[in-house]
Parts: C-alpha cells; structure tokens; sequence
C-alpha cells in the first residue's frame, strides 16, 4: 500500500482524517483541530514502536474506524 492510497481509505471512514505533514502520516478525529492527533506515522517507518499515538484524541473516533486505521497501518509497515 502507497501513503497516497493510505490517506484516501482513511478518509473515507466516518470519523478519523488522515494527512501526510513533514514525512509523517498523521490520523486525527474527522473534526481534526489542529494538534488533535492520535496517530502520527513516521512514513519511513518499519515496526510499531516508531508510531506515535495519543489516545487522549480519541474520544469520537468509532471502533470500527480505529479497526481500519490499524489495519491500514499495518499494511504500511508490511510494504
């Protein structure tokens, strides 16, 4: 999977956003303020552990929509 691809499934959901800022990919909740973040994806990265999160943002993010964004995640990391 391309980040190109990434953001455009992500945005597709009902509530997260995503966007490519400085070389990362970054996931807010869809009524995205501007450091309400909860996934910041570095797009070189290669495991987990150079994700930052911040579950603090994610209050109206749905399951469902988490669930996809997981899964995009670990479709970059696997490319």
């Amino acid at each position: 999977m391309k980040i190109d691809e990434a953001v455009k499934f992500i945005n597709g959901t009902n509530t997260a956003f995503a966007e490519v800022e400085d070389g990362d990919l970054i996931i807010f909740e869809h009524n995205r303020v501007s450091d309400d973040w909860f996934l910041r994806f570095p797009t070189k990265a290669k495991t987990w552990r150079s994700i930052i999160d911040d579950e603090d943002c994610l209050t109206d993010v749905e399951p469902q929509d988490l669930a996809r964004v997981m899964d995009v995640i670990q479709r970059l990391l696997d490319t």
